[in-house]
């Protein structure tokens, strides 16, 4: 079967990427508790669900387990990865689901073919407003990511990224935060 119809073995003996099943969803939700690139991977399976054509999510384990998640939506990927994952696996996987971005941590090699990019992960150690600031609209925090358009980042089209942050805040997979200078959003946040 493909990748998407159940198991999908392209890897070391023992070794496995497997298509995350309703079954599978407690595990999957388990495993990316308490990181940064697991959240989003269990924020977009809460979020979009197992039967959406431009999302998916997979599981790897070897002996009965879990060594890596990954998620997809459309062509972006993004893998949580914290111990021995197969790295040759991921490799043929990720080429053979065609997506052209990847988020994952710093203890992942770089792929062969992949471009890296190093960032800053965020990890939220106080409170970040002492009184609760309104919930900014989606709109005015487009514009504000517009404006800060360089050759390093870009905004997404408003209406990809309207639609698909309306429909998180909804399922309360996602939060956004602003603060305001003189009645101006001047920061946001989603998380």
């Amino acid at each position: 079967g493909g990748a998407r119809d159940g198991a999908k073995d392209c890897g070391r003996a023992g070794g496995m990427i497997r298509y995350v099943t309703p079954q599978t969803l407690p595990s999957l939700l388990e495993f990316c508790r308490g990181d940064p690139f697991g959240c989003k991977i269990a924020s977009l399976a809460q979020a979009y669900g197992l039967k959406t054509a431009f999302a998916g999510f997979w599981l790897q384990t070897e002996e009965n387990k879990t060594t890596a998640a990954l998620s997809r939506l459309d062509d972006a990927a993004v893998l949580f990865a914290p111990g021995e994952a197969d790295w040759e696996e991921w490799e043929r996987f990720l080429t053979m689901l065609g997506v052209s971005t990847l988020q994952c941590g710093a203890n992942a090699p770089l792929l062969p073919g992949w471009k890296g990019r190093e960032g800053v992960v965020l990890k939220l150690t106080a409170p970040l407003w002492a009184e609760r600031e309104p919930e900014p609209g989606l709109r005015e925090v487009h514009r504000l990511l517009e404006s800060c358009d360089s050759p390093d980042f870009r905004a997404p089209p408003f209406e990809q990224f309207y639609v698909d942050m309306s429909h998180r805040v909804r399922h309360r997979a996602a939060r956004v935060r602003g603060a305001w200078e003189e009645g101006n959003l001047a920061a946001c946040a989603l998380t």
